[in-house]
């Protein structure tokens, strides 16, 4: 169990991220991460699980321009991890083949991550995604308020 929190728009608060992130520190009491990219604040407490030594997050890809934090689990992810032949994985971290998934293939390859999952994803182009697993297992609240989406 994880927390992960975000902001997109064009006023972010980083500051509002952080009190957010803040109340979610008891669903992820081993590590936090936060960071800010393009139109997007994104924020994530972690339980470590899996790739315990490596998966701090906001993962990130080798550019550094397309973020991404994840709560769950993709049960696919090795499947998947073999058909991204042009990514280099720093973590075996399944969130981070959500990230690469999303990269390289868009929004409309989301079908083939099968599990419960949670993930904001966020680029330095303005692109923002909030995704969850098909069934709702694990949950995404969002709010539109004062022009942004938290």
């Amino acid at each position: 169990m994880c927390g992960i929190t975000g902001e997109y728009g064009a006023d972010l608060d980083p500051e509002a991220g952080r009190r957010m992130l803040g109340r979610l520190t008891h669903r992820g009491p081993d590590d936090t991460g936060e960071i800010e990219v393009g139109d997007a604040w994104l924020g994530h407490a972690r339980l470590s699980i899996v790739d315990v030594s490596h998966g701090h997050q906001p993962l990130r890809n080798r550019q550094g321009n397309f973020l991404l934090v994840g709560n769950g689990e993709v049960y696919n992810h090795e499947e998947i991890r073999e058909t991204l032949w042009d990514s280099r994985f720093r973590t075996n971290s399944d969130n981070e083949v959500a990230l690469h998934l999303l990269e390289q293939r868009g929004p409309d390859a989301l079908g083939e991550l099968h599990g419960m999952y949670a993930f904001l994803a966020a680029g330095s182009d303005g692109s923002f995604y909030a995704v969850r697993d098909p069934v709702g297992i694990k949950p995404l609240y969002w709010a539109h308020r004062d022009g942004n989406v938290r």
